[in-house]
């Protein structure tokens, strides 16, 4: 028996082998890789994601904005206060003497 008769008769089972290994390759590429509808899907909620973020962040940002400007208005009333409790003494020192 030679490598022909070998090949001749083995030939069937290896492309049977050979369909079926490819029929298995096709089936798993088709179910691992998304569809372009859950790509698109999976892009809109990052976008969406994304939007939210920057709006949650530009809130953040003008909360921040309003807390240093009310931080602000705040030191000036307590500068304006102590100048004023300042003067009040000096009054009193004045009237005293």
């Amino acid at each position: 028996m030679g490598f022909k008769d070998v090949m001749a008769f083995l030939s069937p089972y290896l492309g049977v082998f050979l369909c079926i290994i490819i029929l298995i390759c096709c089936f798993i590429i088709n179910y691992t890789t998304p569809s372009s509808i859950e790509v698109e899907n999976v892009y809109l909620q990052q976008m969406d994601y994304n939007q939210q973020r920057q709006e949650i962040f530009g809130n953040a940002n003008i909360n921040r904005l309003e807390l240093a400007e009310s931080m602000t208005n705040y030191a000036i009333y307590l500068k304006e206060k102590m100048e004023r409790e300042r003067i009040k003494e000096e009054q009193d020192i004045i009237y005293k003497s």
